[in-house]
């Protein structure tokens, strides 16, 4: 982790602040150009003392990966096989003070270029599990976390409330856009708890592109969003919320069934025109993979089964559970199931949910490989115990 080489005595040791495991995964020349940018944008002067903003963008970084340490622990682990380059003249040790101010220096911008400019799809056509038919497997999901009880946090982004009264702390909504095959987040959208997931989904749009198969669950389902994406030529498979009513129009061979979603004038998001969708209907037998007897229904803008069949997509659905691996490594593996963020500052909090997705993606995982056949995708398990409804 740590990289050993020849240091001049003048050198500044928080110059030589470096982790390997991050620098494979982001160019150390990107990491250098966007700490440069947050010092042009800075307020005032950084004075390199104990800091450069370079070493702070990896000591913030490094603050996800050693989450149970105080802030202060972790500057020394970045730190302290440095101090026996000049032994004799030992360096003080950052004050908790010191770090906090550092991290407010550094801004949520340098954060956001990293995650921005350094993430993108990772899968070749070769990719076991990362690809239908030449389409890309994304996966669209939400999340809350829990947040430090201050009144900034509380007025950036609410808390929840009952007949009981207010929640424990206040909670911030992140909807994450993730590659399937990799587990690679290019897109999220941090929001308040009260912001309808649908909505962080509008705001990923321009992540999405031509050539990709969009999955997602039911709290993203919307007939203008569908509208949207058939526009830019991504397909869609979504969960159809048991609330909505379609009306079968003309039945698959397959057994599925075409349907035509109509605008609603009192919808949040219009559509402009009625969008056809695919209905699938099916039922799962084992208890292990739901439950008896309820009918699950999936809608999708792949209209033709035959290039499509009903069984795969079922099957292929199931893929979307690779963006939970990607949050269980963000709450439970990074973050020790700690209950709340670090940062008690809404910028604070944007910055620590940048650095735990760029974290997660560091987080060793042992079913993820990028190497042709490296990875067995889920839906090549068997699909025990389910039973395709065709009437």
């Amino acid at each position: 982790m740590y990289r050993v080489r020849y240091l001049e005595q003048t050198d500044k040791m928080s110059k030589q602040v470096h982790l390997r495991m991050l620098e494979e995964i982001y160019p150390s020349q990107l990491l250098q150009e966007c700490a440069e940018r947050s010092v042009r944008n800075a307020p005032k002067v950084r004075r390199e003392r104990h800091f450069t903003a370079l070493s702070v963008l990896w000591f913030v970084l490094a603050m996800v990966l050693w989450s149970r340490l105080a802030q202060g622990r972790v500057w020394d682990k970045l730190t302290h096989r440095l101090q026996d380059r000049d032994p004799e003249r030992p360096q003080e040790p950052a004050g908790a003070s010191a770090l906090s101010y550092q991290r407010e220096q550094l801004g949520v911008e340098a954060l956001k270029q990293v995650f921005e400019q350094g993430t993108q799809v990772l899968c070749g056509k070769e990719t076991a599990g990362a690809w239908y038919h030449g389409y890309r497997l994304m996966a669209l999901d939400g999340s809350l976390f829990n947040l430090p009880d201050t009144a900034a946090n509380e007025q950036a982004f609410g808390r929840s409330h009952n007949q009981a009264g207010k929640g424990a702390y206040p909670q911030a909504r992140a909807v994450f856009l993730t590659e399937c095959g990799s587990h690679a987040t290019i897109g999220l959208h941090i929001g308040r708890y009260d912001e309808a997931e649908l909505h962080g989904a509008y705001a990923l749009l321009p992540q999405v592109s031509r050539g990709m198969l969009l999955m997602q669950d039911a709290n993203f389902f919307g007939g203008a969003y569908l509208e949207a994406l058939n526009a830019k030529g991504v397909r869609a498979l979504v969960a159809l919320p048991s609330t909505v009513a379609v009306q079968r129009r003309r039945n698959l061979p397959d057994g599925s069934y075409l349907a035509l979603l109509k605008p609603n004038t009192q919808a949040v998001y219009r559509m402009q025109r009625a969008v056809w969708v695919r209905v699938i209907e099916y039922q799962i037998t084992d208890e292990r993979l739901g439950e008896p007897g309820q009918v699950y229904r999936l809608a999708t803008t792949w209209l033709n089964p035959r290039t499509a069949p009903a069984k795969e997509l079922i099957v292929l659905y199931h893929e979307r559970w690779e963006i939970e691996i990607v949050v269980d490594e963000m709450k439970t593996h990074l973050r020790v199931q700690q209950k709340v963020l670090r940062s008690h500052t809404p910028a604070g909090v944007r910055k620590a949910t940048l650095c735990a997705v760029r974290g997660a993606f560091c987080h060793p995982s042992p079913d993820v490989s990028l190497r042709a056949g490296g990875r067995s995708r889920p839906g090549s398990l068997e699909f025990h115990g389910g039973r395709f409804s065709d009437q």
